[in-house]
């Protein structure tokens, strides 16, 4: 057996699936390349996506910050 063939038994799973290397069954598939998703997003929605994670994210911060000012100031206020 050849190393090429020994290769190719023991190793050809990793590399002949689906969009990989070895597929021939659907010559589009090999043509997107590897880093290709399998869904296509638009931009567009991406961004939406994106923006609304980081409004939650600053609506989160800034009740923390709220909280935290409450508590510094109930602490201060409250009779020792």
């Amino acid at each position: 057996m050849s190393s090429v063939a020994a290769h190719t038994s023991k190793f050809g799973e990793a590399f002949a699936g689906p969009g990989g290397i070895g597929d021939d069954e659907d010559p589009v598939v090999g043509r997107r390349g590897p880093f290709r998703p399998g869904k296509l997003v638009p931009a567009r929605a991406r961004l939406h996506a994106r923006s609304l994670s980081r409004l939650f994210h600053v609506i989160d911060a800034l009740a923390v910050i709220a909280i935290t000012a409450v508590a510094i100031l109930v602490a201060h206020l409250s009779p020792a």
